[in-house]
């Protein structure tokens, strides 16, 4: 094989744009200023994620409790836990932590051996060392070089990386991830340690590291593939989305913790007295805002579930309060557009959230997807008919019924096909909707009977069933705003504990 030019990548108009507008996230980004707590509370926020996702790559899913714990035992003690996978996932945090510290560094065959060496301690005997045969990659049409090349090929890459004037960091670390993966210069954990060289790449021009996002192994291996013919738009731009990701989580690590721990504590505190293809740019601007939500509901149930001293889901029976947040992917633009054609889509949960007072579930929150349902009289904007909202359906439990579902689906008379889902009334929750219109993002709240709505005309609109559905109004919003209130609303109308 021969070492690809990196100034030879060509890049279609579309992926240039998502580019663009990353880089643009990335410049705004910068320009904070964190002091010691925020960088604190960045670093824990992204270093999960990042070992969690390229151990999925693998075939090794972990949840997020379980790789805080680990490395919780080895940071205090030093020692690996007793567990399947602890010793990937604490090798994967140390060389994290290398390529952080050695991002200066210029690109070598010593570096690349040094982070495998990391990445496999404890787990093949010949880590840190180019492979001495040759091998075959079972179920890949990729023939991998003879072992006598690699030093050889491991040095054009040297050359290239040092040379190269291509100016955007994502373009620059996929193709060193692709070289990587095409020379495959171990014996085993070459995947690992090219997606760790991805992000020190990234890292060294002040981008956030991202492994491959969410996205699973098969798509993985079928982008890899794709960039063998040198057709690399789509793995380019899957790692431009993984950045928008990272960003917007970090966003909600930094702003306003001290808020959103006041809130949390308040809740806290009363309960112990008493007992969270292509991308096109419009996609890619709603997928970063509604990942700002998803993370806003996620760190607000993890600084619950600190501050309640939950660590293991053991632990929720001996909690005053607490809370299991399980996060669903969010929705590919193909998904999206269909729910904006069609209004609603199987598998369109954005996540779930059990929530527990005193060792008991008492609510189970289902947040989903689904095309927005017009309000003329209240909408903030006209042309929302395509917009794709979450919903906050949910419902108490124990269920009323055996087998209870997010919402009432509403179906078209004359096809029955089904055009929206709307959460079941309840006049106890009263956050139902939020709703992105183009860098605004609104929170739908449900008004109470009786409310006194002079003025504006058609407040009641009727669904499929013979019974009035509840009236909403919109606020524009930030997410930790309207997720501290839903919180609130939540422990104290269903858990009266504030």
């Amino acid at each position: 094989m021969e070492i690809l030019n990196p100034e030879e990548i060509r890049i279609n108009r579309k992926t240039n744009q998502i580019l663009d507008l990353t880089a643009e996230r990335i410049n705004d980004f910068s320009k904070r200023k964190l002091d010691e707590e925020q960088k604190e509370n960045l670093k824990l926020a992204l270093i999960d994620p990042q070992i969690r996702i390229s151990l999925a790559i693998e075939g090794i899913n972990l949840r997020a409790r379980q790789t805080t714990e680990i490395l919780e035992v080895y940071k205090i003690t030093n020692e690996i836990k007793h567990e399947d996978h602890a010793q990937e996932v604490v090798n994967l945090a140390n060389a994290i932590d290398f390529i952080v510290k050695n991002r200066d560094e210029p690109f070598s065959n010593e570096l690349l051996c040094e982070v495998h060496s990391i990445v496999e301690t404890d787990v093949l005997s010949d880590a840190g060392f180019l492979r001495n045969q040759n091998v075959r990659i079972s179920g890949s049409k990729l023939v991998v070089p003879n072992y006598p090349k690699l030093n050889s090929l491991i040095d054009d890459v040297e050359i290239y990386f040092e040379l190269s004037q291509q100016q955007d960091p994502i373009v620059l670390s996929v193709w060193l991830h692709h070289q990587i993966t095409q020379i495959h210069p171990f014996q085993d954990g070459n995947g690992r340690t090219a997606r760790l060289m991805q992000d020190w790449v990234l890292l060294k021009n002040n981008y956030f590291a991202v492994s491959t996002g969410h996205i699973n192994r098969a798509r993985y291996l079928d982008l890899l593939e794709e960039a063998d013919e040198k057709d690399y738009d789509e793995l380019i731009s899957s790692m431009a989305e993984a950045q928008s990701d990272v960003i917007a989580r970090a966003i909600q690590a930094v702003e306003s913790p001290e808020k959103r721990k006041k809130s949390i504590g308040l809740i806290v505190k009363a309960a112990k007295n008493r007992r969270n293809a292509y991308i096109t740019q419009e996609y890619d601007n709603w997928r970063h805002h509604i990942n700002r939500v998803i993370e806003s509901f996620e760190l607000s149930c993890r600084e619950l579930n600190l501050q309640s001293e939950v660590k293991s889901k053991s632990d929720i029976k001996f909690a005053p309060v607490a809370c299991e947040f399980i996060k669903n992917d969010i929705i590919d633009s193909a998904q999206w557009e269909r729910i904006r054609k069609k209004g609603w889509t199987s598998f369109n949960n954005a996540f779930v959230i059990w929530w527990y007072r005193e060792g008991q579930p008492f609510y189970k929150t289902v947040a989903y997807y689904s095309r927005h349902f017009l309000r003329p009289n209240y909408d903030p904007a006209k042309n929302l008919q395509k917009s794709v909202s979450i919903y906050m359906g949910g419902y108490n439990i124990p269920p009323e019924v055996d087998a209870p579902i997010a919402g009432i689906k509403l179906h078209d008379k004359k096809t029955l096909e089904i055009f929206a889902q709307l959460p079941w009334p309840d006049e106890d929750i009263a956050l139902r909707e939020i709703l992105l219109n183009k860098s605004n993002i609104y929170a739908y709240y449900n008004l109470p009977t009786n409310t006194n709505v002079s003025g504006v005309k058609g407040v009641n609109f009727q669904v499929s069933s013979e019974d009035a559905h509840e009236t909403w109004k919109p606020e524009k919003k930030q997410p930790n705003e309207f997720v501290q209130e839903y919180i609130n609303n939540l422990f104290t109308k269903k858990a009266g504990i504030i």
